[in-house]
């Protein structure tokens, strides 16, 4: 059984401590990712933490040749396979990140993927998460946490229910509910994730507080966006041109069309008074399956954000 043996090795080479890079096979006349071994000596010190739009910190370093090395855990992750089987010819492939493979340093993994910054002199980022819902449902996040329980009292106290005010906890499929119902995700398909102001335009503008973002309502959205198109430089019009064009890549792509997106990011890259857009985390992203109800409301997300600020 060819499929069994090549399915196999996958999964050796997987568990492997080496470096992977990417390349395809054809298994039972289907094309599948599997990731050829190749090894890299890297230390720890060799490397720097580096910070995202989001803020997020720790899941993200900087390695020497400039590239970034996302945490990976292989068992609720689908962006290897989301990226290796991206056509190089689909239209959404100039929208997203170089992904090199799988690196092991000291028995974590990491995604290899590009620095979209790198080129860049002075750049300002604003990450968009799209979608009404930016989770998927996981027996794994329903176990009870404080934790979060304090996050949400935080947030928005009142949303509280009796029962968890006793327990003082709640699951994490609560809270990531609680937290697309409480910004403007749930209805209008879009929410600021995270703001980085390079340093000319923070003098003038002061990026909101990761609390004030999970929280803010869309007049308040819409207007720290028009302060990074102001603070940048960008004309509107180059905005909506390049929004479009984005709208018009995801329309043409075969790929979508039986892959849903879930929990992505639009990347807003300004440097020079110049504009890129990029998707990034794919994570939850991954082929649609025909018994599945399809999600794609990360399409109705940028549509409103489009209609939002042609207003």
């Amino acid at each position: 059984m060819k499929g069994a043996s090549d399915k196999t090795k996958l999964k050796d080479m997987r568990q492997d401590s080496s470096t992977y890079r990417k390349r395809k096979i054809k298994i039972d006349g289907a094309k599948e990712t599997i990731f050829k071994k190749r090894k890299i000596r890297t230390r720890m010190s060799d490397l720097e933490s580096f910070a995202g739009a989001a803020g997020h910190s720790g899941g993200i370093l900087k390695a020497k040749n400039g590239h970034l090395l996302k945490i990976f855990h292989e068992e609720n992750s689908n962006e290897p396979e989301f990226l290796s089987n991206l056509p190089s010819d689909d239209p959404l492939r100039p929208y997203t990140a170089e992904f090199y493979g799988i690196r092991e340093i000291s028995g974590s993994k990491y995604l290899e993927l590009e620095n979209l910054t790198e080129d860049c002199q002075s750049p300002s980022v604003m990450d968009i998460k799209l979608g009404k819902k930016t989770f998927i449902h996981d027996p794994k996040n329903n176990a009870e946490r404080a934790d979060l329980f304090s996050k949400m009292q935080k947030l928005d106290p009142t949303s509280l229910t009796p029962e968890e005010l006793s327990s003082g906890t709640v699951t994490k499929s609560r809270y990531l509910q609680f937290r697309d119902d409480l910004s403007t995700t749930s209805m209008y398909g879009f929410r600021i994730e995270g703001i980085s102001f390079s340093k000319d335009v923070e003098s003038t503008f002061q990026k909101p507080e990761k609390i004030e973002l999970q929280r803010m309502s869309k007049d308040s959205a819409l207007e720290n966006f028009g302060k990074f198109v102001d603070g940048n430089k960008l004309e509107k019009s180059e905005v909506l041109e390049k929004l479009k064009n984005l709208r018009q890549a995801v329309t043409d792509s075969s790929y979508l069309k039986n892959h849903q997106l879930i929990g992505c990011s639009l990347l807003f890259i300004a440097d020079s008074q110049t504009l890129r857009l990029k998707l990034i985390d794919f994570a939850k992203s991954k082929k649609f399956e025909s018994e599945e109800e399809k999600d794609d409301s990360w399409r109705t997300g940028l549509d409103n954000l489009i209609s939002e600020i042609e207003q």
